[in-house]
């Protein structure tokens, strides 16, 4: 691993073996001011000791933030093996489960990664268009002359719209809003930094009852479309969405 700016290198190039400077408060001080203050955190680690700084919390171990676009790159050219992402991601498993191709490393990540690939090509992107472009003029009508207007949450509102037609196929608009509205309020509740203390929390204890209602929920919703698109398979010319793709999909081995 590497990081710009040694105080040898005069010409800021990356230097190996050390990890960039950072608070030298206890770890669970620095948790505490995470959870309570995220953005002042950042802000001032940014301030006090450059793009890249490294923090200890309490009970998660050793964190290094990168923003310099040379340690960025590194990371992303890294080795898989030492670089492990998975490990990484645990704090989300709780939403995407513990087989998300965004919490599995090594030859599991590989595998599930070929096989989910092929279908996300920009080709299918370009076919919908028209979804894409009417699902914005929709969302854009709604708005008022003189009303302000949140962006972060027109775009994620947006997004997910889009990601419910293309991906699942949906076309009811109370399936979608449903299913939205559950999507929504989940990402809401890991959204907050307390979220950020999840691996700490034992496997054998349940979640919350909110969360794991909302859960639930969506996959009532997600399991029913998965059934359907395995007995309807590609026969039906309407279904061109990913989810169908998906669900024929098979490993290198022809295992589904």
């Amino acid at each position: 691993m590497q990081f710009p700016k040694s105080q040898n290198d005069k010409q800021g190039k990356p230097s190996a073996g050390k990890l960039p400077p950072g608070p030298k408060g206890t770890a669970i001080y620095n948790l505490l001011r995470y959870i309570r203050h995220p953005d002042k955190f950042f802000a001032r680690g940014l301030k006090q000791y450059g793009p890249n700084f490294t923090a200890r919390f309490a009970g998660l171990g050793t964190f290094v933030f990168l923003g310099d676009p040379l340690a960025i790159r590194d990371v992303f050219r890294g080795d898989p093996e030492v670089l492990r992402t998975g490990e990484a991601n645990a704090f989300v498993a709780n939403i995407m489960g513990e087989n998300s191709i965004l919490t599995l490393d090594g030859e599991e990540h590989a595998c599930q990664r070929k096989s989910m690939t092929p279908p996300f090509h920009g080709g299918y992107v370009y076919e919908h268009f028209n979804l894409i472009y009417d699902t914005i003029c929709q969302e854009i009508e709604q708005w008022q002359t003189g009303v302000p207007i949140k962006l972060e949450d027109i775009f994620r509102n947006v997004t997910l719209q889009i990601i419910l037609r293309m991906l699942f196929g949906m076309s009811s608009e109370k399936e979608i809003a449903n299913l939205a509205g559950s999507v929504k309020r989940i990402m809401e509740l890991y959204a907050h930094p307390l979220a950020f203390l999840s691996p700490l929390v034992p496997r054998w204890m349940p979640h919350p009852r909110k969360i794991a209602a909302l859960q639930s929920s969506i996959d009532k919703i997600l399991l029913k479309l998965i059934k359907k698109r395995r007995q309807e398979g590609r026969s039906d010319k309407n279904n061109d969405d990913l989810l169908t793709t998906l669900v024929s999909t098979c490993h290198a081995d022809g295992s589904p």
